[in-house]
């Protein structure tokens, strides 16, 4: 489902438009139900005193954002690491901190993927996730797109 950097061999999947600038213009935008500001984000990942927690984007109706595609992020806290596993793709891109991810595919081959600020990683599905903030004293923020809504509707997703 989440299979971008693959198709990038392929064809091209950016769609901004030219700009004579080197940077994008940054206006101020409508209020929009799809815009979700990150501090409120921010206040109820750190409400939780865990080392990690995750924080799924929802409506303010509590419903998702789409049938097809979910959004989350997750907060590390200094020197701590989190593991999963599931049948979700993941889009994770690196908001603030800096870390590692290691990732296990089902065949056993394993990856690193180290992170900071700006970055952006992709892991496939059914592939043991750990990640790790290395810093000891700074948090560690990740935002992640996952196909989740659509492996529920399917009935095919799958956590270990």
């Amino acid at each position: 489902m989440l299979n971008l950097p693959l198709f990038f061999r392929f064809a091209p999947v950016h769609f901004a438009e030219g700009y004579s600038n080197s940077r994008y213009p940054s206006e101020p935008c409508d209020p929009c139900e799809w815009r979700f500001p990150w501090a409120p984000v921010e206040k109820a990942l750190n409400a939780d005193k865990a080392d990690h927690t995750v924080y799924h984007y929802t409506f303010s109706d509590g419903k998702p954002l789409s049938n097809i595609l979910a959004v989350q992020a997750e907060r590390l806290n200094p020197g701590a690491s989190a593991e999963s596993q599931e049948s979700l793709s993941y889009l994770y891109h690196c908001y603030e901190g800096n870390g590692r991810t290691e990732v296990e595919a089902p065949s056993g081959e394993k990856m690193v993927f180290k992170w900071e600020a700006r970055d952006t990683f992709a892991v496939p599905s059914w592939c043991k996730i750990r990640h790790f903030n290395e810093s000891t004293t700074e948090k560690a923020y990740l935002v992640a797109c996952t196909d989740a809504p659509f492996l529920e509707c399917l009935g095919i997703q799958r956590r270990k």
